[in-house]
């Protein structure tokens, strides 16, 4: 169905054979028609205005609830099988360590402001929601950035790196293969 590509079910390729649908059209409707609900409970209870997405044969599919829970699995991938944390879990994760690991002053200053990357982040709500969870846990005053361009900016960052001389050593993948990841750290620091 076109709900279990949409929570990214690899198990149920029939859709995708029945409607020729490649992993580019349903991103498309992710990214474009996703919404990220303010909460769990109103993305499973939510009522929701069907949309119809043109496909790229010409033949439409409706897309109702499942603009909801397609970025539900982000916060809570039980939805799709998952047992790994959802995102904000392992954010606060790695904000939790941060404080821990750090001086105060400098922990305060980085753990407030999380910037959002990556395609999936895309869907309206998702900075909102985001910085609700966050906050529900580790208070007010976190800002959240989620940059236009945030789509490819992890490609854009790597562009900008690769074209700086001297800016990072590379390690190749023979080396790693011979050395492991002990190779790594003396590079980088």
């Amino acid at each position: 169905t076109l709900s279990a590509l949409l929570l990214s079910r690899p198990d149920l390729n029939l859709y995708h054979r029945e409607h020729d649908l490649n992993q580019d059209v349903v991103t498309d409707i992710k990214e474009k028609h996703g919404v990220v609900a303010k909460s769990s409970e109103d993305a499973t209870e939510r009522e929701v205005k069907e949309i119809t997405y043109e496909l790229p044969d010409c033949q439409t599919v409706n897309v109702g609830r499942e603009r909801f829970l397609c970025t539900e699995i982000l916060f809570n991938p039980l939805l799709a099988g998952r047992t790994h944390p959802g995102m904000t879990e392992i954010i606060s994760t790695v904000i939790s360590n941060l404080r821990t690991d750090l001086d105060p002053t400098e922990s305060e200053e980085i753990t407030k402001c999380v910037i959002l990357t990556g395609a999936g982040t895309m869907p309206m709500g998702m900075c909102e929601r985001v910085k609700d969870e966050i906050e529900r846990v580790h208070g007010d005053g976190v800002k959240v950035i989620a940059p236009p361009e945030r789509r490819s900016i992890a490609w854009m960052g790597g562009s900008i790196a690769t074209s700086v001389e001297g800016l990072l050593a590379w390690t190749m993948k023979e080396e790693y293969e011979e050395f492991g990841p002990d190779i790594i750290h003396p590079r980088c620091y």
